[in-house]
């Protein structure tokens, strides 16, 4: 008998260890060398953390250079980089607030085989022509727009556009009701206080 609770307790042991081993460590904190872009998720309070930082995908766009996001509930924060080619041939337009409009007529804009997109209607909810993200330095403006499906699904999203010198951050707020209500008043702001530039990687020649 005593052999048998010995074994039984090893055998929970091991368990237990593999058990500690599968689970994951949620990251706080990443940095896109690539992109020029960091990330930094709130942290949460018990053992259990529900916030994660995850590198080169996003909630909406599938190649964003970061992304905070909760690990259950309905809220994501995403921050997508675009740069000019060529600097000194190109520049963004004069006025932010007509990246916001191009983007708003690009989610509706038929395929290039003539097919409807991926949404039929985009409704603005509200506009700030110049918002600004803390340590996002530059030309700045958002809009709260309401993308509704070929199915009529909706959904809801939040988008800061900020340009400094040759380069546009497109940050991305996914969210529902819930999520909305439960999150962007505190943690939101904290996420998107703490997006901010990075060094990047020399690139090779």
């Amino acid at each position: 008998m005593k052999r048998f609770v010995r074994g039984a307790l090893a055998l929970l042991g091991i368990a237990g260890l593999a058990s500690a081993q599968d689970k994951k460590v949620e990251t706080l904190f990443v940095q896109n060398t690539k992109e020029g872009v960091e990330m930094r998720a709130p942290a949460t309070a018990g053992k259990d953390q529900m916030w994660t930082a995850e590198l080169d995908k996003g909630r909406f766009y599938s190649n964003a250079a970061a992304c905070v996001s909760h690990r259950v509930d309905n809220f994501a924060v995403e921050v997508h980089v675009d740069r000019l080619e060529n600097p000194m041939r190109e520049k963004w337009p004069d006025k932010i607030t007509d990246i916001a409009k191009g983007r708003r007529e690009g989610f509706v804009k038929p395929k290039d085989d003539g097919s409807a997109g991926n949404w039929k209607e985009c409704k603005v909810v509200s506009e700030d022509p110049k918002a600004k993200i803390q340590n996002l330095s530059g030309r700045g403006c958002s809009h709260h727009i309401t993308l509704v499906d070929q199915k009529d699904g909706k959904r809801d999203i939040i988008q800061y556009f900020v340009i400094s010198s040759e380069v546009l951050y497109t940050v991305t707020i996914t969210f529902d009701e819930e999520g909305y209500k439960k999150y962007f008043a505190k943690e939101g702001q904290l996420i998107l206080g703490n997006i901010r530039r990075c060094k990047m990687d020399k690139k090779k020649n």
